[in-house]
């Protein structure tokens, strides 16, 4: 994580909302979801289709890989061993691997928007808390804020109070 400076106005992070020298305001705080290929999301009943889906690639965002572990349990089933596996360092990434090569778990939004433009599918209901959210973060002791900094802040916390 970058260090303030003084030419840093405003910064959007993700994560758990402690980041030395800023003041942070959650924005969002979401659940995970799973997504996978349209044919793998109809298969069979939704312990079998976990474990239809566990055959496939599973795919994890760096930092996320308990996730699937997490999904399994919540299901009632235990983490197939050995599974094969993938590991990216964004859910951009992630998702665009699942449209043809396996399943993710990613943000809700990231899921919702992945399904509108991907042949990927959310086969459950299942959400899977996280303690992580986006934070909106300015330096501390910032003086002299630009009309643009307090325009672009106020826009921001009207859109995440929307959601």
């Amino acid at each position: 994580d970058a260090q303030p400076d003084e030419a840093t106005d405003i910064d959007i992070r993700f994560g758990s909302g402690a980041w030395a020298g800023y003041e942070a305001e959650r924005l969002w705080h979401q659940p995970s979801v799973i997504v996978c290929n349209r044919e793998v999301a109809q298969r069979g009943s939704a312990g079998k289709r976990l474990l239809e889906i566990a055959e496939t690639r599973l795919i994890h965002v760096v930092g996320h890989e308990n996730h699937w572990t997490e999904a399994f349990r919540e299901i009632g089933l235990p983490m197939p061993q050995p599974s094969k596996a993938l590991r990216v360092d964004n859910s951009v990434a992630a998702v665009l691997l699942a449209a043809s090569a396996g399943a993710t778990i990613v943000l809700r939004p990231y899921a919702k928007r992945a399904v509108e433009i991907l042949p990927l599918h959310q086969p459950f209901d299942l959400e899977l808390p996280i303690e992580q959210a986006h934070f909106l973060l300015t330096p501390i002791g910032m003086s002299n804020v630009r009309p643009e900094v307090l325009l672009f802040r106020q826009w921001i916390a009207e859109e995440a109070a929307g959601t």
